[in-house]
């Protein structure tokens, strides 16, 4: 775990801390509501790597804004990520793949 930062601030002044943020290859969504799982999608997606995954907590199981965000984020994405559907009712549930 030599490669893990943790930045101690709330996930809404992300682009405060935007550049110590370097490539990432793994994006772990676990917000439960639309605006802030939006933001992290919108924010971070230029720093995931090729072949990165953006994994969702409970994007089908639940039914609140985290399911919606990441369906509206694929929308506008949907050239650059794959989805992939795990197994119902098990967590996570939902993760995109960042395309090469």
């Amino acid at each position: 775990l030599s490669n893990v930062k943790v930045i101690k601030d709330d996930i809404m002044n992300l682009e405060k801390n935007i550049k110590k943020i370097p490539k990432l290859s793994l994006i772990y969504i676990d917000c439960d509501t639309y605006h802030t799982t939006k933001k992290i999608l919108d924010t971070l997606k230029t720093k995931l790597t090729s072949r990165g995954l953006i994994v969702f907590d409970e994007a089908i199981l639940g039914n609140g804004g985290e399911g919606k965000a990441a369906k509206d984020f694929l929308k506008k994405n949907k050239k650059n990520f794959t989805e992939i559907t795990l197994k119902k009712n098990y967590q996570p549930d939902y993760i995109l793949q960042k395309n090469n």
